[in-house]
């Protein structure tokens, strides 16, 4: 690997060595002689030794090079180097100063030179350096912020500025100037200058929020927070559902809590902390969810939703907190996503039926007939005296036409089931579908009208079904009748769409 770089390194290093020396005899004469080759063959052996770390020998070599060339500044910028390396500050000074005098617009070695000085803290030489290095390459960002950097070490915070000035005149109000300028105004206790360089960024990039948030950071650590407020209102408006701002607005402001929604933002702090207990964050969320539950407000959900995506990242373990974001994502009509919630939840904890059942009232509502199947008989085992689970075998048997077992599992359903209307409403809707299923249309009417009665008219599954009962028996009016029905209801299945 060695010999690799070496070889590569020749063809650079001879280009070098040729302009460094001085040509005596024609000084247009680009032949290469006997004793260039010779030179060049000596160099390629000095840089083997130093990278094998024999530098005495390589020294040696450099030395004897020196001696024939002694204007050639790349073997005093070659021994400069081996002698920092070797802690010889003295001699690898003394080298570099004749190899920046020998190749003054050399950027390699004056960079070299600016590692050095800064490296043994000699900070004026190197600020002396980098001043020199802008003036060749005034479109060079590295030296300006080097320069920059050096000047605030010294804590010569107003010479940084200037640098930072010409670097913009220089290159114009780009992220890296306009930052540079905010960083040192803040160091020198200039707040509202350096969010003024800031809001440059943000009014060049109106549609992010990333200069507005660093405006924000920079005005909450220095004790300003009055002044976030202006930057906040415009992340908000980029960001309406953003709980932490609105939650900042909020103190800073100091509004009270008017809303539901002003109660989850107040939440955020302490459900975002992972050392309070799961307990607690569930006592406080719970009546906020309820609510969310019967009354299906689609701008709290969103809230509860933000919120409980940072319930779980607080606690990734915890099976309630998973139920809680599956029951908030289930009533807000997000099916999908709360299956996933409660398949993590049971991962975590199997002992609460009552997931389990939200679980399968997801996948029915998902038409996931497969998974509902394979969930419904795992529960059966885990709880054989719930009937619902028994339902829904029965229900995915109905649907595959195995009329069979259907009959057998609605018949488990109806003897557990006692005298629960609700689940009593949905076992004598799922009869009248098996009845439908065999031709049965009058028989089917009779258990799906039971449905609808015994659900106090709340059954949108049954009405849909008594619908298609109708519709067989050619009642046009009483079919689109109860197709309304279930639709009015909230009961949206994937069939029901069609049939309106």
């Amino acid at each position: 690997m060695h010999f690799r770089f070496l070889f590569l390194f020749i063809a650079l290093i001879s280009s070098i060595l040729s302009s460094a020396q001085e040509k005596v005899d024609d000084p247009n004469d680009t032949r290469r002689t006997e004793a260039d080759i010779a030179i060049e063959d000596k160099f390629v052996s000095a840089k083997y030794f130093a990278l094998i770390g024999k530098n005495d020998k390589a020294i040696k070599i450099l030395d004897s090079i020196r001696r024939l060339t002694p204007e050639n500044g790349v073997i005093y910028y070659e021994l400069a180097k081996i002698y920092n390396t070797l802690k010889d500050y003295n001699l690898a000074e003394g080298n570099l100063q004749s190899a920046v005098k020998a190749l003054p617009n050399n950027r390699m070695v004056r960079d070299f030179e600016v590692s050095y000085y800064t490296q043994i803290g000699r900070s004026q030489s190197a600020i002396k350096a980098l001043n020199e290095l802008i003036t060749l390459y005034p479109n060079e960002d590295m030296y300006y912020d080097k320069l920059i950097a050096a000047y605030s070490k010294q804590n010569d915070l107003a010479t940084a500025l200037k640098v930072a000035t010409t670097w913009e005149m220089q290159k114009g109000q780009q992220e890296n100037t306009l930052r540079t300028k905010a960083m040192i105004y803040e160091k020198q206790g200039k707040v509202d200058e350096a969010a003024s360089e800031l809001n440059k960024l943000a009014n060049k990039y109106p549609t992010s929020v990333k200069y507005l948030r660093d405006i924000v950071v920079m005005l909450e650590a220095n004790g300003q927070k009055q002044k976030a407020i202006p930057y906040l209102e415009r992340i908000q408006k980029l960001q309406p559902d953003n709980e932490d701002v609105k939650l900042a607005l909020m103190v800073y402001g100091d509004k009270t809590v008017k809303s539901d929604n002003d109660f989850v933002t107040m939440l955020h702090p302490m459900v975002d902390n992972p050392n309070i207990a799961i307990d607690t964050k569930v006592k406080e969320l719970l009546p906020i969810v309820t609510k969310h539950a019967s009354t299906g407000d689609t701008v709290l959900g969103k809230s509860l939703i933000n919120i409980c995506n940072k319930l779980i990242l607080a606690h990734p373990n915890e099976a309630k907190a998973h139920a809680m974001f599956g029951d908030v994502l289930m009533n807000d009509g997000k099916t999908d996503a709360a299956i996933i919630q409660y398949e993590k939840t049971l991962t975590l904890n199997k002992r609460n039926f009552m997931v389990w059942e939200q679980l399968m009232n997801g996948l029915d509502l998902a038409g996931n007939t497969t998974q509902l199947d394979k969930v419904a008989s795992e529960a059966i085992d885990f709880f054989p005296n719930n009937a619902i689970s028994y339902y829904y075998v029965a229900k995915v048997a109905a649907m595959a036409k195995n009329t069979n077992r259907a009959q057998e599992y609605i018949n488990e359903a109806s003897l557990i089931s006692a005298k629960n209307p609700w689940l009593n409403s949905k076992i004598s809707g799922l009869k009248g579908y098996i009845s439908l299923s065999a031709n049965k249309v009058d028989e089917a009417i009779t258990f799906l009208k039971a449905a609808v009665d015994i659900s106090e008219q709340k059954n949108g599954e049954a009405y849909e079904w008594l619908g298609d009962a109708y519709k067989l028996k050619g009642m046009t009016k009483e079919s689109k009748e109860a197709y309304a029905k279930a639709l009015a209801l909230g009961y949206k299945s994937k069939t029901l769409v069609g049939k309106i």
